[in-house]
């Protein structure tokens, strides 16, 4: 059970999401691959309104110090570069696509952001995000039982 809340947690977290929480479940016999494939895409679904919320509050609140605005747009200009292609191009499918590559720098915290940063319509993103965790984690779940069978 305690495995399973950290499967839950880490998955939440931006430094995490599911592709770490899952094969840290499953290396660590948090329960049937599927149940952890489970808590891992809940607690990963939850970083669009989490990141939706600090972008709508706190950021708005912080823009006014120096240092914070700095750091945001050094950000926000590389983000937009490195997506801005892929993204405006195919929209929704891009940004489904963008966020199901399983490798650093993807997933639903960058993707939430992208969305937010670029003005996507709220629905249209969340889904588009939730659809390429939901792909992610199924990708890291299908590799991390294929890895664990083949050792």
């Amino acid at each position: 059970m305690v495995e399973l809340v950290k499967v839950f947690v880490l998955s939440a977290l931006p430094v995490g999401e599911s592709k770490i929480a899952i094969p840290l479940g499953l290396l660590q016999d948090a329960g049937d691959p599927l149940l952890v494939f489970c808590i891992a895409a809940v607690g990963n679904l939850l970083c669009f309104p989490i990141t939706y919320l600090f972008m709508n509050g706190a950021h708005k609140r912080l823009w006014k110090y120096r240092g914070y605005k700095q750091f945001s747009m050094k950000i926000a200009k590389r983000s937009k570069k490195l997506t801005q292609n892929l993204t405006k191009k195919y929209g929704f499918w891009g940004l489904m696509i963008f966020v199901a590559v399983p490798l650093p720098t993807t997933g639903a915290y960058m993707g939430a952001l992208i969305s937010w940063m670029l003005g996507y319509e709220k629905r249209k993103a969340f889904v588009a995000v939730s659809l390429g965790a939901l792909l992610a984690a199924i990708v890291v779940t299908i590799s991390s039982v294929f890895f664990q069978q083949v050792t």
